[in-house]
């Protein structure tokens, strides 16, 4: 097989990778509140972490507005339930753990969180790849090893430089 190939191939899988990253949330007691936020223009939603990746075609998810508590109720048969304040809910399989999305109203897209910053015990600064789009999260403990890929800022780094070593191969053949 042709080095290109593999080499392009190699790239495209990180990228891939580097896009698919969610951070899973798991609550501290009974609820967790979405304090603050600056996402005019887009839903922020909540969704069972077995749903990562299938945001699209996820059966259930919970409409945040924010500010908002949602109550997290269980276990029952190992799942829970997250209730909003209006009522609304969703089942969580297997566990308490949960993530967070944003529609993006204009461009219909569904964008997941870049960044995770500790702003306290429990307390979470959840930021989103739109910018300036973030928001406070409370009672809550983020699920690092959960996280899928490299940081996004290597992934484009090292497909750069193995680009660059294709386009030097080429030009040596």
């Amino acid at each position: 097989m042709n080095i290109s190939k593999i080499l392009t191939a190699g790239v495209l899988a990180l990228v891939a990778t580097a896009a698919n990253s969610s951070t899973v949330f798991t609550p501290t007691d009974g609820d967790v509140n979405f304090l603050f936020s600056n996402v005019a223009g887009y839903d922020l939603y909540m969704f069972d972490d077995a749903d990562i990746g299938n945001e699209a075609d996820a059966t259930s998810k919970l409409y945040l507005d924010v500010p908002e508590k949602v109550f997290i109720g269980g276990p029952n048969g190992g799942d829970y339930t997250a209730t909003n304040q209006s009522s609304q809910s969703i089942n969580l399989t297997g566990s308490a753990n949960f993530f967070l999305a944003l529609w993006d109203i204009d461009n219909q897209v569904w964008l997941r969180d870049s960044a995770v910053i500790t702003k306290g015990t429990n307390a979470f600064d959840v930021q989103f790849q739109a910018k300036d789009r973030s928001f406070l999260v409370v009672d809550v403990i983020a699920i690092p090893e959960v996280s899928e890929g490299p940081v996004p800022e290597v992934a484009w780094m090292l497909g750069s430089g193995l680009i660059g070593l294709v386009g030097v191969a080429r030009r040596r053949a």
